[in-house]
C-alpha cells in the first residue's frame, strides 16, 4: 500500500472522497483493448473494479469479491453474480490481461517511460463493481482515470466541475471500439444524456477539483 495513500496531508489524499486504489496505467489500456476485442463484457468488467478495491484493502481485511460485487445487490439494477460468475470472470481476466498488456508495456519500454501507477477513486470502483454502471459509463470512467490530469499542489483557479482528463471521443472509440453514438457527453438521445449525467455525478462526488 501506498505511503501516502491515508496520509491527510498530501494532495493526491485531499483529491479523492473515500480513498484510492492504484493500477498501472498499462493494464488499463489492456482492459480496454480486451473490451474492444469481445474478450470482456460487463461481468468482467465488474470483477475488475472488485479486484482492484480489494487491493486497496487494508492487508489483513478478508473481504471476498463476492462481498464486494454483491454488497448492496438488493437494490434495483445491481443484478447478483453468483460465485461461479465472479470465478470465471476472474479466469477469463487472469488468462487474457497479461497478453492483452504486454504490448503496452513494451511500447512503454521503447519509448523509455517509467511505469506510471494511475490513482482510481474507491467511491467509483465499488459502484462499477456492483452493478451501478453500465458498461460504458464503466469504460469511461476507467478511461477518464487513465488519462486524468493530477494536481501536484492546492489549485484554487480549477474550476469546481471540470475533470481534467486528455482524450477525446475518438480516441475513446479507438480504445474500446464503442461508437461515437453511444458515447458518454452532448448527445440529443435523452437515454445517453441520462447515462452522461449519472457518470458526470458519479465522478464529481468521487474526486475533489478544487482543493
Amino acid at each position: 500500500m501506498s505511503q501516502h495513500r491515508n496520509d491527510k496531508r498530501n494532495i493526491r489524499y485531499r483529491q479523492f472522497a473515500g480513498g484510492y486504489a492504484q493500477v498501472l496505467g498499462t493494464l488499463f489500456r489492456a482492459l480496454l483493448e480486451g473490451y474492444r476485442q469481445d474478450h470482456f463484457r460487463r461481468n468482467e468488467i465488474r470483477v475488475f473494479a472488485a479486484r482492484l478495491e480489494q487491493s486497496a484493502l487494508h492487508e489483513k481485511s478478508n473481504v471476498s469479491l463476492y462481498r464486494i460485487v454483491n454488497c448492496n445487490s438488493q437494490r434495483k439494477g445491481n443484478r447478483r453474480l453468483s460465485e461461479g460468475e465472479i470465478q470465471t470472470a476472474v479466469e477469463t481476466l487472469d488468462r487474457l490481461l497479461p497478453e492483452l498488456q504486454a504490448p503496452f508495456d513494451l511500447e512503454q519500454a521503447r519509448a523509455e517511460r517509467e511505469p506510471q501507477l494511475k490513482p482510481v477513486a474507491r467511491k467509483v470502483l465499488r459502484h462499477i463493481a456492483r452493478g451501478g454502471a453500465t458498461t460504458v459509463e464503466a469504460l469511461l470512467c476507467f478511461a477518464y482515470f487513465l488519462r486524468r490530469i493530477p494536481q501536484v499542489k492546492s489549485m484554487q483557479r480549477l474550476l469546481p466541475n471540470e475533470y481534467y482528463a486528455r482524450f477525446r471521443y475518438a480516441e475513446f472509440e479507438a480504445w474500446t471500439g464503442v461508437h461515437r453514438a453511444t458515447q458518454l457527453g452532448r448527445h440529443r438521445d435523452p437515454e445517453i444524456q441520462r447515462i452522461a449525467a449519472r457518470a458526470a455525478q458519479m465522478l464529481d462526488e468521487a474526486t475533489c477539483q478544487a482543493a
